[in-house]
């Protein structure tokens, strides 16, 4: 996870680049790219960790340096006064923070007078350093698995939207075709040469496949709202080509090929990892409580000589003072005992976090294994399937199967693949869920 502190600020530069409104689809790849371009909740992650790198703070606070230029003038109104009138005088003055506690100041004066001094205040104590780095930890962590759900979200609405697509096709073709079988049926038990079970079970078909195409309408419209949910609502289906199973099959190979499920570590994840920084911010917060919270300013200041002046004493003068500034408030300012619950309150929540996330890559470890199976057995139905339509298509050129026959064995097979189709979906999308764990 430590590789999106570099790959990051640059993504997101590239991302903003990519053309908006982009519909075609030629990779997998293709779908994650334009899901992150349009998911306003991943350029939101990007904006906190972008935000939170600013505030991060360094053990140099050499960044903290201030200038000081100032210019005073006096005179008299003294009519007597033989004076030159009113006098100016400037100084320029450099306070430099090197630590928490460490300071150097410098100032000169336009007559060459300067002063050099350090300042040491050992009582001075802040976890702010340590929060600003916390926060940054959670943002790239955040991001990271933002960036991996948007993509699965995306890949997982617009393939299963694929699959609902050609079952609607599928299903419109077989109403047709029970419709068909029905009145011809009909027509025979008219005839007096079909009985009327025959035509009771012809007419149950037609009827379950209808019912059977209006769940498959309605699911395809909530897979389209879904689509257009996760990549945005600009996107047009009409435009969007249908990728192979080839295509998914391959890609699935190589993630077989380079992840090892073994190595999946539940506590990768971000509320686990996130809620044990929250352990790190609330003891670094009880560390950073004291009971009595004076400030104590130790200081040495040098004063130089006069350079300009070369009658002056070359020697340099020096003074040292110490400082101790305590109020009532400097006493328990802050109550220890509510940083301790807070504490342990984090702590409870931190493992409650581990073991649901243990639970939760066990279940996806399962769906490996249970998705695989089915892909396979699916795909032994397609191929038994496609032996049937072809011993159909012989005996429909024998005489022995008629043409709504054939059809109906041709439909059967079309719907086989389409399965196979959406076993190998649900197995590709098993594998795009363990990413969360890598």
């Amino acid at each position: 996870m430590n590789s999106i502190k570099y790959i990051l600020p640059l993504f997101f530069v590239t991302l903003c680049q990519f053309m908006v409104g982009a519909q075609t689809f030629n990779s997998l790849e293709d779908i994650c790219n334009y899901a992150l371009e349009n998911s306003s909740e991943y350029k939101k992650t990007i904006l906190d960790v972008i935000v939170a790198r600013n505030n991060l703070e360094g053990v140099l606070k050499l960044n903290e340096t201030t200038f000081t230029f100032s210019g005073d003038s006096s005179g008299s109104d003294n009519l007597s006064d033989s004076g030159d009138g009113a006098d100016w005088v400037s100084s320029a003055a450099v306070e430099l923070p090197l630590f928490d506690q460490l300071s150097m100041n410098a100032s000169m004066d336009d007559d060459f007078n300067g002063s050099l001094g350090l300042n040491f205040t050992p009582l001075f104590h802040s976890d702010d350093r340590g929060q600003f780095n916390i926060k940054y930890e959670k943002a790239l962590l955040l991001a990271e698995e933002t960036a991996v759900q948007t993509e699965n979200d995306a890949l997982r609405a617009v393939l299963n939207w694929m699959s609902s697509q050609q079952q609607l096709a599928i299903q419109k073709e077989i109403v047709v075709l029970k419709e068909i079988i029905y009145r011809d049926q009909k027509i025979r038990y008219e005839a007096g040469e079909s009985t009327f079970d025959a035509l009771r079970e012809d007419l149950l078909d037609w009827t379950e496949a209808r019912s059977e195409l209006s769940n498959q309408q309605t699911t395809l419209q909530a897979s389209e709202s879904l689509v257009l949910q996760k990549l945005g609502a600009n996107l047009n289906l009409d435009a969007m080509e249908f990728f192979s199973g080839d295509i998914i099959s391959a890609e699935l190979e190589d993630m077989k090929e380079h992840i090892i499920p073994e190595l999946s570590d539940s506590s990768q994840v971000y509320s686990v990892e996130s809620s044990y920084l929250t352990v790190e911010s609330n003891q670094q917060k009880l560390s950073d409580t004291r009971i009595f919270d004076p400030d104590l300013n130790l200081s040495v200041n040098m004063n130089l000589p006069d350079l300009s002046d070369s009658q002056s004493s070359s020697s340099l003068h020096w003074q040292a003072g110490i400082e101790l500034v305590f109020s009532l408030n400097d006493w328990q300012s802050d109550d220890p005992s509510e940083y301790q619950l807070e504490l342990n309150q984090s702590k409870l929540e931190a493992q409650q976090a581990e073991m649901e996330s243990k639970l939760t890559l066990q279940q996806v470890l399962i769906a490996l294994k249970n998705t695989e199976q089915n892909r396979l057995v699916a795909e032994l139905e397609e191929e038994q399937s496609s032996d049937l339509y072809e011993e159909a298509k012989f005996l429909n050129q024998l005489g022995e199967y008629s043409d709504a026959e054939l059809e109906d064995s041709r439909l059967f097979y079309e719907q086989s693949r389409v399965n196979s189709f959406s076993m190998l979906v649900n197995e590709y999308m098993a594998w795009r869920d363990l990413l969360i764990y890598l």
